[in-house]
């Protein structure tokens, strides 16, 4: 072999190492962004799993709490239930610092509750109903949607003047059925033909509709010790802005202990406390938590309903999402 042959054979080996190493190069640039990527998503999984367990502890946390309040006669907003915010609450030193949880306690019984619309019978309360208009009115929020919405709750098909039954509803797309019964969710009001809108609505402090009411199994009264100034206002034309501030401001010196401290009230007539003392009450329930669990970067909520039944804590719902 001459020397012309021997430099074009190096040359060839030259470029095939080189080749091999580019292989090699790209091989394990390809295993490391692997590896970085399976590890990233370990990560995730682990995080989410660790705040998954902050927003259980939230929850059993709350229940804890709640099982600690012994008078289950009267419900206030001074109580440990109310006041709990979550891991922030406690003296919890083996959490690591990136580990928390933020817990809320609500009191259905301080919202309106729409499946009270439905009696017995199958029939509308008609106190119901002016009180969920009330409320709307209160809200500043539109009132003609009530009609689609009794629809939605009465058991009939027979539609009235600005409402909507199941061939409204079968006509659109996609097409579904009018439930003609009680609200499973609050959720579920998206459905009702124009009540989407009205649950985007925000008053001046950003609260939205869904905050005042409620289809949780309440019986219908409003805890005078936990409603707010507009559930309030929404149980009769007469109780205005400036009497369900002197509630609230009754309450705070000491909790309500039964309807008829209602009377104590300045400017509440013997006229009007017979027209709403059937509607009131001084007990909450059931309650639900919301609890939000905090790991890193991950983010994990827990909605749960619980009601109060002979000492015992008895779950109705439970939703998670993150």
């Amino acid at each position: 072999m001459n020397s012309v042959d021997r430099s074009h054979s190096r040359g060839i080996a030259l470029l095939i190492t080189l080749l091999i190493l580019v292989v090699l190069v790209l091989l394990v640039h390809r295993f490391a962004f692997s590896t970085r990527v399976h590890l990233a998503s370990a990560s995730i999984v682990r995080d989410a799993f660790q705040a998954e367990t902050m927003a259980l502890s939230g929850v059993e946390a709350a229940l804890a709490v709640l099982d600690r309040d012994e008078d289950e006669e009267v419900d206030h907003m001074e109580e440990e239930w109310a006041t709990f915010k979550g891991s922030g609450s406690l003296e919890l030193k083996i959490l690591p610092e990136e580990a928390a949880f933020t817990v809320a306690i609500e009191d259905e019984s301080a919202k309106v509750n729409l499946n009270a619309l439905l009696k017995e019978d199958g029939g509308i309360d008609p106190s119901v109903e002016a009180q969920i208009r009330r409320l709307l009115e209160i809200l500043g929020l539109p009132t003609d949607r009530m009609d689609a919405l009794l629809d939605w709750v009465d058991p009939d098909d027979d539609r009235r003047a600005q409402g909507a039954e199941s061939s409204d509803y079968q006509a659109l797309d996609p097409p579904y059925p009018c439930r003609n019964g009680p609200l499973r969710t609050l959720g579920e009001l998206e459905l009702v033909l124009g009540w989407a809108e009205l649950l985007q609505a925000q008053t001046k402090d950003g609260r939205t509709l869904a905050h005042f009411l409620t289809v949780a199994p309440t019986d219908g009264r409003l805890n005078l010790n936990t409603a707010s100034s507009e559930a309030l206002q929404s149980l009769d034309p007469d109780l205005n802005e400036a009497l369900a501030a002197r509630i609230i401001a009754l309450r705070e010196e000491a909790p309500l202990e039964t309807p008829e401290s209602l009377l104590l009230v300045p400017g509440m007539t013997q006229e009007l406390f017979q027209r709403i003392q059937t509607r009131v009450k001084v007990s909450g329930g059931p309650f639900t938590i919301k609890s939000t669990g905090i790991y890193r970067r991950a983010r994990i909520q827990i909605e749960a309903q619980y009601e109060r039944a002979e000492g015992e804590w008895i779950p109705l719902r439970w939703r998670e999402e993150g």
